[in-house]
C-alpha cells in the first residue's frame, strides 16, 4: 500500500500479507534517505587479457560521493564439443565450425556424429483385465533411422485402496472424505482423505542490540511450514558509543602524556577512555636561622609527601659562629652641642651589636612632597610646621594629585568544548603608580598579567598600583567552545579478503583526517577511502581535527564472518539398531556454536525442548521419546535456533519423519 514519492526524505510504506488460511499480517516501515557514500559495481567483459582488471573512480557532487568500480573480466576463447547419434556409417564424421561471440571472442564448435546400433526396448504395464495380460512385440525405425524392437509386457494388477492424511490450521476444514476413482490402467481405486487440525501459528519475538547511532527497527520473518506458518519478529535496538576524558597529576615527567583504553560495555559495545597525565614538580622550602655559638654549619632535612604522592623537601640551615656586627648610624641635629660621634653596645638574642652614631648639625629644612590619591583631592596643597626630634624647625609642604589606574584586557574564548583553554591578557594600564599587581576572581595579588587554561564562565580582574589604588573590571564573560564530534560509522561484518569502504559522515567540518587499523588503509589521511584486504577482526579508529584545532576520535569494529554449513535430517529411526537413532544438528560451524531445538506434534503440542546443545553431538538431540515412551511413526515439526559466536543467531524450521 504505497502511493507516495521516493523523493521525500522519509517515506512510510505499509506491507500486508495474507496466507491460504486467510490470516492477515501487516507491517509499517520507514524508508529514510540520507546523504551517504555510494559504490557502483560495473562488470564488463573483454577478450584481451591485457585490458582485464579492476579500475576505481570517484565522482563527488554537492550531495553524495559516488565510487565506480569497473571490473573488466577476461573471457577466453570457447571450445565446444558436441556429439549426435546416426545409423548411417557414411554420416559418422567430425565437423568443425568457427564463429565470433557477442564480445568479439573466437569460439570453436566441434561436432562428432557417432554411429548408433539398433536397440531393443522392454516395457511393462499394468492392467485390471485378465484378457489383456500377455507379451506383444513391435518393430519400428527410430528418429536416427535405426531398427528398434519394442517388447511390451502387460501385468495383471488388482484394485487398491489409498488413505490420505493431511493437516490444516482451520478447524472448519477438518473432515473425512471418500472417493471412488478409476486409475490410468482401468482399475478401481478407493481414496479415503482425512484432514486433521494441527494447531495454530507459532509466534516468536526476539531482541538484538546493535552498537552505534541509528533508528531502532524491527524485522518480521514468516516461514511457511507444514502445515501452519511460523512468524518470527526481531527487534533491533541501537546503543550509542561513549568516550570519557580523565585528567590526573603525576610527579614524574616520564609519566606525562595521553593514554587511551577501549572497554566493552554490558551490551558488547566499545567505550573509549582518554587519560591525560600532567606533571607536578616537587616543592623545596629553605629556612635559615642564625646562632652565635657552635662548631659548624648544621642542616636539618625533612621529606614530606603531599596528597597526590609527590615529594616535598624542607631544609633548615643553622648558621653558627656569626661575628658580632657593627652598625654605623648617622643622625642630624640642629643643636651644635650634641654634634659628634658616640659608640653604644646592644646585647642581642644571640650576638651583640655595636652602634657607631655620628650626629651631624643641619639647619632648618623645607621639604616638598607630592602624594598621589586614588580619588580627587579636597585641597590641592597642605603645609605642616614642626620641630623634629633633633630640635630643628622644618617646613613640610605636600601637593596632592589624583592618579588612579585603569586596566585594559584582551580575552579569548574556549577553542573547543571541554578544552579549557580560555584566557585573559592584561594589555595595558592607564594611569596609576607602577609597579602594578593583579588579582583574578578575588584571588591573591600577583604580577601575573595573563591567565590561561581557564574554564568558560564570568570573571573579575582587579589591578592595584604602588599607591594602593585599585581598578576593578567585572563582567568578563568567556564563552564555551563549540562542540565537535565525529561518527566513523557502524560496525562492519566482512569475510577474509574483502575491501571495506570507510568514510567520515557527511556535513562534518574537518581539516585533517587520520585512519588507523590493523590491516592496510588505502589512504590514511583521506575522508573517503578503503581498508583491506581484511585479514582479521579489528577496531578502526578515526582521528579528526577541524579548522579550529578541535580533535574528535571515534571507532567501529570489523567483525570477521565465516562460511558455516549446517545439515538437518528429514528422517530418523529410533529402533535401537544403532543406526540413525537421534534427530540432531550437524555441520561445519564454529566449535563454540550452540543451538536450541523444540519438537511439536501435528496438533502443536510441545514434545521435546533443549538449549545450549553442541553441534555434531547426536546424544544431545531428540531420541523420539515423549514422557518415557517412544512415539508412533509420523511427521513432527521442529524449530532450531543456531547461536554462532560473533555471527548472531539463525533460525531453521521444518518437519522430520519418525520411522521404525
Amino acid at each position: 500500500d504505497f502511493s507516495g514519492t521516493i523523493n521525500e526524505d522519509t517515506t512510510e510504506v505499509l506491507f500486508v500479507a495474507e496466507d491460504l488460511c486467510f490470516n492477515v499480517l501487516s507491517f509499517s516501515a520507514l524508508i529514510i534517505q540520507t546523504d551517504t557514500f555510494e559504490t557502483v559495481l560495473d562488470t564488463m567483459y573483454t577478450c584481451d587479457i591485457q585490458s582485464a582488471g579492476i579500475d576505481t573512480s570517484f565522482q563527488v557532487n554537492q550531495f553524495c560521493s559516488l565510487q565506480v568500480i569497473t571490473n573488466q573480466m577476461f573471457i577466453p576463447a570457447d571450445l565446444i564439443f558436441d556429439s549426435i547419434l546416426v545409423c548411417d556409417p557414411l554420416l559418422a564424421v567430425t565437423d568443425t565450425t568457427f564463429f565470433v561471440n557477442q564480445y568479439g571472442c573466437d569460439s570453436l564448435y566441434i561436432r562428432t556424429a557417432v554411429l548408433a546400433a539398433s536397440d531393443t526396448i522392454r516395457m511393462e504395464m499394468f492392467t485390471c483385465d485378465p484378457l489383456l495380460g500377455g507379451i506383444d512385440t513391435v518393430y519400428f525405425i527410430n528418429r536416427f533411422g535405426c531398427d528398434s524392437l519394442h517388447i511390451l509386457t502387460s501385468v495383471l494388477t488388482p484394485s487398491d485402496t489409498l488413505e490420505l492424511l493431511t493437516f490444516t490450521c482451520d478447524t472448519a476444514a477438518v473432515s473425512i472424505d471418500t472417493m471412488y476413482l478409476v486409475g490410468a490402467d482401468g482399475c478401481d481405486s478407493v481414496v479415503i482423505s482425512t484432514i486433521l487440525f494441527s494447531g495454530g501459528q507459532y509466534f516468536v519475538e526476539d531482541e538484538i542490540v546493535l552498537c552505534g547511532q541509528g533508528v531502532n527497527f524491527s524485522d518480521t520473518l514468516q516461514i511457511q511450514a507444514d502445515p501452519c506458518d511460523s512468524i518470527f519478529i526481531t527487534n533491533y535496538l541501537f546503543v550509542p558509543l561513549d568516550t570519557t576524558f580523565l585528567t590526573t597529576r603525576v610527579c614524574s615527567p616520564a609519566d606525562t602524556g595521553a593514554l587511551s583504553m577501549v572497554l566493552q560495555s554490558i551490551n558488547g559495545c566499545d567505550s573509549i577512555i582518554l587519560m591525560t597525565n600532567i606533571y607536578v614538580p616537587a616543592d623545596t622550602l629553605l629556612e635559615m636561622e642564625y646562632v652565635c655559638f657552635g662548631p659548624d654549619t648544621m642542616v636539618e632535612v625533612v621529606l614530606l609527601i603531599d596528597q597526590i604522592g609527590c615529594d616535598s623537601l624542607f631544609l633548615l640551615y643553622y648558621q653558627v659562629n656569626v661575628n658580632p656586627d657593627t652598625q654605623f648610624v648617622q643622625n642630624i641635629s640642629c643643636d651644635t652641642a650634641i654634634a659628634g660621634i658616640s659608640i653604644e653596645t646592644i646585647a642581642g638574642q644571640y650576638c651583640d651589636t655595636v652602634f657607631l652614631v655620628e650626629t651631624l648639625w643641619v639647619p632648618a629644612l623645607i621639604t616638598m612632597d607630592t602624594q598621589w590619591l586614588c580619588v580627587s583631592p579636597q585641597v590641592p596643597k597642605d603645609t605642616f610646621y614642626y620641630i623634629s626630634s633633633q630640635g630643628c624647625d622644618s617646613l613640610f609642604i605636600i601637593e596632592y594629585l589624583q592618579r588612579r589606574p585603569h586596566i585594559n584586557v584582551l580575552t579569548r574564548d574556549e577553542t573547543c568544548e571541554g578544552s579549557e583553554d580560555a584566557s585573559i591578557l592584561v594589555t595595558s594600564i592607564d594611569g596609576g603608580v607602577p609597579p602594578y599587581a593583579f588579582s583574578l576572581n578575588s584571588g591573591s595579588f600577583d604580577t601575573i598579567t595573563e591567565w590561561s587554561s581557564l574554564v568558560p564562565g564570568e570573571f573579575i580582574v582587579v589591578t592595584e598600583d604602588a599607591a594602593m589604588c585599585r581598578d576593578t573590571l567585572g563582567g568578563i564573560l568567556l564563552e564555551a567552545g563549540p562542540q565537535y564530534a565525529v561518527d566513523a560509522g557502524p560496525d562492519v561484518l566482512a569475510t577474509k579478503g574483502d575491501v571495506v569502504p570507510i568514510q567520515i559522515a557527511s556535513g562534518v567540518e574537518w581539516s585533517s583526517v587520520l585512519w588507523e587499523a590493523f590491516d592496510s588503509v588505502a589512504c590514511p589521511t583521506c575522508p573517503v577511502t578503503f581498508i583491506g584486504p581484511i585479514n582479521q577482526e579489528q577496531n578502526v579508529y578515526a582521528t579528526i581535527t577541524n579548522m579550529a584545532g578541535c580533535i574528535a576520535i571515534d571507532s567501529f569494529r570489523v567483525f570477521l564472518s565465516e562460511i558455516v554449513n549446517y545439515y538437518v535430517p528429514n528422517i530418523f529411526s529410533p529402533n535401537l539398531d544403532g543406526i540413525n537413532e537421534y534427530f540432531f544438528l550437524s555441520g561445519a560451524g564454529s566449535p563454540l556454536s550452540t543451538y536450541e531445538m523444540s519438537i511439536f506434534d501435528r496438533w502443536g503440542s510441545l514434545l521435546f525442548e533443549a538449549k545450549e546443545i553442541s553441534i555434531n553431538d547426536p546424544t544431545a538431540g531428540w531420541d523420539g521419546y515423549f514422557r518415557g515412551r517412544i512415539l508412533n511413526p509420523g511427521v513432527y515439526t521442529f524449530i532450531i535456533k543456531i547461536n554462532d559466536i560473533g555471527l548472531g543467531s539463525e533460525i531453521i524450521a521444518g518437519s522430520v519423519t519418525l520411522v521404525r
